[in-house]
């Protein structure tokens, strides 16, 4: 005994079989572009993190030799002289700064006093 199949069924399997190779084809390149993706973001992940901290090394770098005067002061003046060079140093930086500002608003949370500094041009 020989099994046959009819002409219609037999093609009608293949093109399941065709149907069904083309679809693990197309997952297979999916999973590989996925993957691909997964490394790329993976890596720029990586460079952002890095770039991060070193940008935060540089900040907190510059921010300490900012202050380095003050802390200097700070640990070796001593007395009300101490005080009255720290609040000299401190005024003139802040004097600095105001100078930059266009406009200072200072509030006070407890009493609701407003300050309002203007600044260059007004």
């Amino acid at each position: 005994m020989t099994a046959s199949l009819p002409g219609l069924a037999k093609l009608a399997f293949d093109q399941v079989l065709t149907t069904i190779q083309t679809a693990e084809r197309d997952v297979a390149a999916a999973r590989s572009d996925a993957a691909k993706i997964t490394q790329s973001a993976n890596q720029e992940r990586n460079l952002i993190l890095a770039e991060a901290a070193a940008l935060a090394v540089e900040r907190r770098t510059e921010a300490t030799t900012r202050t380095a005067g003050i802390a200097a002061l700070n640990t070796q003046s001593a007395g009300s002289a101490r005080g009255a060079l720290i609040n000299r140093v401190y005024y003139e930086r802040v004097g600095a700064l105001l100078k930059k500002a266009g406009r200072v608003d200072a509030f006070d949370p407890r009493s609701g006093a407003q300050l309002n500094l203007p600044g260059r041009g007004e």
